[in-house]
């Protein structure tokens, strides 16, 4: 899915589940994730779409102005910078309530989610299983969760970090 140059969005692809067909309205972030989708629209609400076994596709009420759909959770930033999660818990990625403080980016993999602080340090939560869920020291200005495995560049030098599972190589970034 993408945000057209008009705020509506467009989806292809896969639609078993509905997560390719989005509402009407216009729009100024989107995240897909496996079988649902969320947006926020141009009035900082969110609306997700597609599947919601988990309840993943049912949205806290409030202001928003970033978010990040995972298979099973979706989370987003708040418009005071505090994070809201929803959906799946069962490895504890939404409750306990998500860390206390504020944050600038967040991205949600499949059991886990990690987001910058406003300090520019990483926290995650949910599961570690893999070592997905603990980041290194340091400072960083983007970050991307995947399935079992995170990656972010750090603030200092602008070289990629990652930790969590490496079984493919993919916790392994190229050298600079």
């Amino acid at each position: 899915c993408a945000i057209r140059s008009d705020d509506t969005i467009a989806c292809w692809g896969y639609n078993s589940r509905g997560q390719a067909t989005p509402p009407t309205g216009t729009f100024k972030s989107i995240s897909a994730a496996y079988d649902d989708t969320c947006a926020i629209r141009s009035n900082d609400t969110v609306v997700c779409w597609g599947g919601n076994d988990y309840g993943q596709a049912t949205p806290p009420t409030g202001a928003f102005k970033s978010i990040s759909a995972g298979d099973r959770q979706t989370c987003a930033i708040r418009s005071n910078d505090t994070v809201a999660c929803w959906g799946d818990d069962t490895v504890g990625q939404t409750t306990p309530p998500p860390p206390a403080g504020t944050f600038k980016s967040i991205s949600v993999g499949l059991n886990q989610t990690c987001a910058i602080r406003s300090n520019d340090t990483v926290v995650c939560w949910g599961d570690n299983y893999h070592g997905g869920a603990t980041p290194p020291a340091g400072t960083f200005k983007s970050i991307s969760t995947g399935d079992k495995h995170t990656c972010a560049i750090r603030s200092s030098n602008d070289t990629v970090t990652c930790w969590g599972d490496n079984d493919f190589g993919q916790g392994t970034p190229p050298a600079s």
